[in-house]
């Protein structure tokens, strides 16, 4: 009785302005930002190794700053990262498993270039027309896959489905922040088949979420940090 007790108030949350201003920047502002950075041609040439950065950059740069308005968030609620169904203890006790599964990533960012390309290493990526190339752009890709799987589950799964249940009802919640999660792709949403895949993924993840009753986003989190970290071995 006394877990199930602790449980429900680690899990409690109170709506506060912040939680209001954190959901629209989340899923609207955010994707509108994604959208901008295209549209008004702020990276016109996609090809060049200096835009390939300056994107990334921005995108990560944009990531942490969401997460810091979701905690900020959350502290305004008074609640916890529990209160978003996410448990760090996971991370903190299997820590060397994860980092040798990092070192593992980083031994492969140092090989594949050479072993995909040989001497000519090309401009794009034949996979993925913005992923990395470079032995450099695929260690910057390591934390890019792990900056993205822990601000997008915390931001689109973990905060947007707990707090837009309350406002909207779940069913219009899952269909908002899908989208948003879609959408914060930036223009690439609109190519069908990137389109497809953000919508089936979004969508998958966040019923395994509901499934898991609103807890252990921490699997989540591994899931989509594996799955991004998957681009680094390929060519």
């Amino acid at each position: 009785m006394k877990n199930q007790r602790q449980e429900q108030l680690d899990r409690q949350w109170s709506v506060s302005a912040t939680t209001i201003v954190a959901l629209l920047l989340v899923l609207a502002g955010y994707p509108a930002f994604r959208m901008a950075t295209a549209y008004l041609e702020v990276f016109s040439g996609l090809n060049s190794t200096g835009d390939w950065w300056s994107l990334w950059g921005v995108v990560m740069t944009g990531h942490w700053l969401l997460s810091a308005v979701v905690l900020v968030a959350i502290a305004s609620e008074r609640a916890n990262l529990k209160s978003i169904g996410l448990d760090v203890s996971l991370f903190i006790n299997g820590r060397l498993f994860f980092l040798a599964l990092l070192f593992l990533a980083a031994g492969v960012a140092i090989f594949a270039p050479t072993y995909f390309y040989g001497a000519t290493i090309p401009d794009q990526m034949r996979s993925h027309p913005l992923g990395p190339v470079t032995n450099a752009q695929r260690f910057f890709w390591i934390a890019m896959a792990v900056t993205a799987g822990f601000v997008e589950e915390v931001v689109f799964r973990g905060y947007a489905l707990t707090r837009l249940r309350q406002f909207v009802g779940l069913p219009l919640a899952l269909i908002i922040s899908i989208t948003s999660f879609a959408l914060m792709h930036g223009p690439s949403s609109f190519i069908p088949k990137f389109a497809i895949m953000y919508f089936v993924t979004g969508t998958i993840f966040s019923v395994t979420f509901l499934l898991l009753k609103s807890r252990r986003l921490e699997f989540l989190i591994i899931a989509h940090v594996s799955i991004d970290l998957f681009l680094i071995g390929l060519p």
